[in-house]
Formats: structure tokens, C-alpha cells, sequence
């Protein structure tokens, strides 16, 4: 959990995971440059599962999340924010289904809440995503939540870790499947995402950088050559002109899924179009 300047949600974050979580589990807290009473609010819970990590220097997403899992002892990763709510079955049943399916890395389904959101509580599109159809799904925009991801460590060593990229979470799981790596999504939810106008993805500034960013745009051209089929395009973009043979694909594509995976991949191809 990389944490910077989150003293109004931490202490719910933290104890919500610790309520979640075995107790052969542990959760590393990386304190990123806070300059508010974060720290005081973790210091103060008490529980000898926390392993609190300081630095003074800014790290960003990316640097801290590569610390924390050089840190980590386990197998096993998975994500948390320091200003989201993990549900108390969350790690429970993301275990169950990692013992059953064997993928590299999987995610919960999500609902979303906070001042932006109508009604307070929104849930997200709850289905299941198989490989196959994560890799679809990953061509049209990122369909899953980083902070409800568990992955395998020996994978993510192998994937070179985190990018400093805008969206270095969508850089990851793409070149995931470009390395063959299987990623899965369960319909149970497991995690609730808070919105709120300090959330750097609602920020239009790092809408523009996503938009422009060669590391993302990279890994999507190649994940949609092999996927759509075509050539290579040197000039992919986030967002799919409707007339493009891109669009045309997807949406070919789309159609022939199972219902709430069709719902899902119409929803967002939708946000991502241009008209």
C-alpha cells in the first residue's frame, strides 16, 4: 500500500485490509514523502501484521510499488490504496479462486462510492473475465482496478515490475499478456474504489499525459496487433476512431461474447470512441 497524504481515509483503508487479511499475512505501508498526519494514523494501529516503510524523498506509484514488493516475503502480492475500503471477504475469495484457476495475476469485481458518484454507491459490471476475454477486454481500455490485483511475485520479477508510466497498472497487465501471462477477473466484488476530486485518473492533466504516453501506447499497438490481427501501427492511440479497422474488429469481436462480457466490452469500447 503506497500511501502519500492520506490522513482523511487511512486509518479505514488499513484496518478494513487488516480485517480481511490471516494472520500469517502482512501489510507493507509505504509512507510517500507525507507532509500531513498519515504517518501518526498508521503508527497508531496497532497490530503486528503492519510493516511501515518511510521515505522522505517522493517516489511516485511506480517506484513505491516496486519497493514494497522488493520487501514483501511472500508469494503472493496484492494491492491496496490508502484511500479505499477492502470488503471483508476480499482476500478469502481471491485465494479460493487463485487455488482453483492457477492464473498469474486476478482481480475482484469493484463498486465505486464518494461525492462524485450517483447514487453513493455504484456498483461496477460484476463478471467474470477468463484470459481470453481479459486480453479482448484489454484492447478496448483497462478493465480492471489496480487496487484489488493479487498477482505472483515470480511473475512480476519476470515482467520487470512497474513502468514510470502515467497508467504504469494498464502498461503492466498488457505486457502480461504479451508475455503469456493469464489474468482473470471474478464476479465477486472485493474492494470499494473511492472517488473523489483529489483521484489523480479523474484529473484531466493525466487524462492528456495517458493519451500521449509512447510506454502504454506501445505495449496496447502490440497487445491489438496480435489480438485484432493487422499490422504493426506506430500510430496507436487510447482512443479508436469509430471508421477504423480497429473499431471494426472490436466490435465484431464483442458481439460473439457472453452476455454481461458483451455488456462490459460495449460499455467501454462506448467511453473510449471517438464519434
Amino acid at each position: 500500500m503506497p500511501v502519500k497524504n492520506a490522513e482523511k481515509t487511512i486509518v479505514l483503508a488499513v484496518k478494513s485490509t487488516l480485517r480481511a487479511m490471516n494472520k500469517r499475512s502482512e501489510i507493507l505501508i509505504l509512507l510517500d514523502g507525507c507532509s500531513d498526519s498519515t504517518e501518526t494514523k498508521v503508527r497508531s494501529i496497532k497490530d503486528p501484521r503492519i510493516r511501515v516503510i518511510s521515505s522522505t524523498e517522493p517516489l511516485g506509484v511506480a517506484r513505491a510499488l516496486n519497493q514494497l514488493a522488493a520487501e514483501a516475503k511472500f508469494e503472493i502480492l496484492a494491492r491496496m490504496d490508502g484511500d479505499d475500503i477492502t470488503l471483508p471477504w476480499r482476500f478469502k475469495t481471491q485465494l479460493k479462486a487463485f487455488s482453483k484457476l492457477n492464473p498469474d495475476i486476478l482481480f475482484p469485481s469493484h463498486a465505486v462510492f464518494g461525492d462524485p458518484v450517483s447514487p453513493r454507491l455504484r456498483p461496477s459490471v460484476w463478471c467474470k473475465l477468463n484470459p481470453a476475454e481479459s486480453r479482448l477486454a484489454l484492447c478496448v481500455s483497462n478493465p480492471f482496478v489496480h487496487p484489488g490485483a493479487m498477482m505472483k511475485k515470480s511473475v512480476y520479477i519476470d515482467l520487470g515490475g512497474y513502468k514510470e508510466c502515467p497508467a504504469e497498472d494498464y502498461d503492466l497487465w498488457i505486457r502480461a499478456c504479451l508475455a503469456n501471462y493469464s489474468i482473470v477477473r471474478i464476479a465477486t466484488p472485493g474492494i470499494l474504489i473511492r472517488l473523489h476530486g483529489g483521484s489523480v485518473t479523474q484529473n484531466p492533466v493525466w487524462q492528456e499525459k495517458l493519451k500521449r504516453d509512447p510506454q502504454v501506447l506501445k505495449s496496447l499497438a502490440e497487445l491489438r496487433r496480435l489480438e485484432l490481427g493487422g499490422e504493426d501501427d506506430s500510430n496507436a492511440k487510447i482512443a479508436i476512431d469509430k471508421e477504423s479497422v480497429v473499431y471494426r474488429k472490436l466490435l465484431s469481436l464483442a458481439r460473439k461474447q457472453r452476455t454481461l462480457v458483451k455488456f462490459l466490452l460495449f460499455r467501454n469500447l462506448r467511453k473510449v470512441t471517438n464519434e
